[in-house]
């Protein structure tokens, strides 16, 4: 009896330790899976910005893109998937074009998938230029319309502003630019919807300058067949989007909306950031309030010229204050991950956990915090690509990190500011750390990094630091028209 009890004993020992044994696999493959989808949603983020010798390589057997200045076109040219419902809601937009631009099926399985390096990298550039050439051959058959529109001023003002709304709406869902202009006429618009209580008719004349810029974009546009001669105008010349296609679109996706308005373009209360820079628990040996009269200079120049009512007219005058504070909120961002990758390197595999944590919570950002500028994607490949502490690539990392906060810090102060470089602090962080023992320093770290964009995402009115790069960008183009020949 004795012995078929141990027998039994040692039988129900095995069965345990085999169930723990293969839980615990269970749960470590789960983890591992987790981790793994975590890091190819970086990947998927990551836009691929050809070079000019790739753009230049991908052109040069075409005649008809011969026109085109390719070290322009690489400033804004980013290859990336497209929703298939926006490409088939342009590919049946109804244009003034005598040859309209069409897209083949494999034209829109090519802009609706990720590009692959390789062979397959040439056809996606003529292809992007073909979409940008599509873009560009609405935007001249809205031009028309809102021609006709402005010149009339009977058509109601919510529905102009609606309608140049809808026009930036779609060059930014494109990965397009819009002239600066078309900012101004926006701007001015909003201006005019938010003063004007007794009314809701756009006043005669009102928008001088932008009529003459409206001539000569339809100039360039008929120049470049995008569209007919438009005098004179179709039957129905009231403001349309191809027979309301795009507006049932932008409803249907509301909550990719831009959130343009008044206050966002003025920054409004954004000022309210400028007390996350003073943390010091990054170790970097820099005092961000020396930025703080460099933007408060910015606020007041930017505050004088809205009172004094000239803003409307010149909306990038002191641009300058968008640009600083979109370079510094990057700054910022950057040095988290810089601070984490080095301790997480430092402490090794028991910060593992840690180091998952920050890549799903970088994921959980980049709605808000992503922009299309090439260091961001460089930063979130390397990252999407590292799994363990002892990885040679988080010195590359930390490198690149490094030079672009030195960059931009050199940018926003001036070359003869007394600190020169930011530099990390290892006493500091040792000192944070215990010497590299305890990894809560990185759990802490990574709330920390979690309520700084949280306070700036709030701070903006949840404008996105893509659409304020977008609108930085919009100062850089004057009367654009993509070439068609």
């Amino acid at each position: 009896m004795k012995l078929q009890l141990k027998i039994i004993f040692l039988v129900l020992k095995f069965v345990f330790c085999f169930l723990t044994e293969a839980n615990g696999k269970d749960d470590e493959n789960e983890k591992e899976n987790e981790r793994r989808i975590q890091h190819e949603r970086l990947s998927e983020k990551v836009l691929r910005k050809p070079t000019v010798s790739e753009i230049t390589s991908a052109i040069s057997d075409s005649e008809v893109y011969q026109k085109i200045q390719v070290e322009r076109l690489q400033q804004f040219m980013y290859i990336a998937p497209y929703e298939v419902a926006f490409i088939e809601t342009l590919n049946a937009y109804k244009t003034l074009s005598s040859r309209p631009i069409e897209f083949s099926t494999n034209d829109i399985t090519t802009l609706t998938s990720k590009c692959d390096d390789g062979e397959s990298l040439n056809n996606r550039i003529l292809t992007q230029i073909k979409f940008y050439r599509k873009l560009q051959e609405i935007h001249c058959t809205n031009c028309v319309f809102l021609k006709a529109a402005l010149a009339q001023g009977e058509d109601d003002l919510k529905d102009i502003v609606h309608y140049v709304y809808l026009m930036i709406d779609m060059s930014y869902r494109g990965g397009f630019i819009v002239s600066d202009w078309l900012w101004k006429l926006h701007v001015q618009l909003l201006e005019l919807k938010k003063n004007l209580l007794d009314t809701s008719k756009l006043p005669n004349d009102c928008l001088p300058e932008m009529k003459e810029s409206l001539r000569k974009i339809l100039t360039e546009c008929r120049g470049n067949n995008y569209i007919i001669n438009d005098d004179p105008l179709p039957s129905d010349m009231s403001l349309k989007m191809d027979d309301q296609k795009y507006r049932i679109f932008f409803f249907d996706n509301y909550k990719l909306r831009l959130g343009i308005d008044v206050g966002n373009l003025l920054l409004n209360h954004l000022w309210r950031l400028l007390r996350e820079f003073t943390e010091k628990i990054t170790g970097l040996l820099f005092r961000w309030t020396c930025i703080y009269p460099i933007i408060e200079e910015e606020i007041n120049n930017l505050s004088k010229q809205y009172t004094s009512g000239e803003w409307p007219k010149q909306p990038f005058k002191h641009i300058k204050l968008h640009k600083v504070l979109l370079d510094i909120i990057k700054a910022k961002w950057y040095c988290y991950i810089w601070i984490h990758l080095f301790v997480y390197q430092k402490i090794g595999s028991r910060a593992q956990y840690y180091y998952d944590m920050l890549i799903h919570v970088i994921n959980a950002q980049l709605n808000f915090m992503y922009t299309d500028d090439q260091t961001f994607n460089d930063v979130l490949i390397l990252l999407s690509k590292i799994y363990t502490p002892e990885d040679d690539k988080i010195n590359t990392t930390i490198e690149l990190l490094k030079n672009e906060v030195n960059r931009i810090l050199r940018s926003v102060t001036g070359p003869n500011y007394e600190y020169k470089e930011a530099t990390i602090s290892y006493e500091l962080i040792n000192k944070k750390t215990k010497r590299f023992k305890d990894p809560k320093f990185l759990h802490d770290h990574v709330n920390s990094l979690k309520h700084f964009v949280l306070n700036i995402n709030s701070d903006m009115d949840k404008t996105s630091l893509s659409i304020l790069l977008f609108y930085i960008r919009g100062n850089q183009f004057t009367d654009f028209v993509f070439p068609n020949e």
